[in-house]
């Protein structure tokens, strides 16, 4: 169930000052030799992509520029400053941009990281659907789930039926544990919620606010990035 300062906090675009500077520097570390590169990684070849919320650092957008990493703006028809907008882009093992994001975002609630089949198109697409909720009011609000602090509290509002529309394209979702550094919560959806939906047609055109408590449809499992934690029992890593 989401409570009124749930959806505030869901709702609201992040007001930031402007950040201090980041550089690029280029260095002998690559992507693949990062921690979190190898939990992200781990036991598949499938894209990887981050979600990144600009109003919470501008040099995010001007370094995908400056580097040419293929881009794609979220909020593109939502009437926000394009600097402010959600940015979906890639991260590749060996490319100074991914070393840069990997190595500076850790515990600054920049965005979420996405494993999926998808290519970058189809993912931005897809993420679109999910970009807007409506309330019991029928007042639409812009939904930040790529916020790690508000992941947790999207997923719950969701229905059976449109958590297994979202996670449906085989996305598994990395955010930052707020307040405990060097920790990411790895978000994948049930199994038995992909058997119970796989008849369910889920409604995108328009999510609503699920005020109902239910069970919970996905799974989220701690990660220390210190000690990459290895493989566990559904029941065990459930928290």
């Amino acid at each position: 169930m989401i409570n009124p300062d749930e959806r505030q906090v869901m709702s609201e675009q992040t007001q930031s000052s402007a950040p201090a500077e980041t550089a690029i520097n280029d260095s002998a570390t690559t992507p693949a030799q990062h921690p979190l590169w190898a939990a992200l990684t781990t036991g598949h070849d499938l894209p990887v992509y981050g979600v990144a919320d600009g109003a919470a650092n501008a040099y995010i957008h001007a370094h995908l520029q400056a580097h040419d990493v293929p881009h794609r703006a979220l909020y593109q028809d939502k009437g926000l400053p394009e600097e402010q907008s959600p940015w979906l882009f890639p991260l590749t093992q060996k490319e100074t941009y991914s070393e840069w994001y990997l190595q500076e975002s850790p515990g600054q609630y920049w965005g979420i990281l996405i494993v999926t089949p998808l290519s970058l198109v189809e993912l931005a697409e897809h993420l679109h659907d999910y970009l807007t909720m409506q309330d019991e009011q029928g007042k639409l609000h812009l939904m930040r789930f790529y916020d790690p602090r508000v992941i947790k509290a999207y997923l719950d509002a969701l229905t059976m039926a449109q958590s297994q529309g979202f996670f449906k394209p085989g996305l598994q979702l990395w955010a930052d544990a707020p307040g405990q550094a060097q920790t990411m919560y790895h978000y994948v959806q049930h199994q038995s919620v992909q058997r119970q939906a796989q008849h369910a047609q889920a409604d995108q055109s328009q999510i609503h606010i699920n005020t109902q408590q239910s069970d919970r449809h996905y799974r989220r499992t701690p990660v220390d990035l210190r000690v990459i934690a290895p493989d566990c029992d559904e029941e065990e890593c459930a928290c």
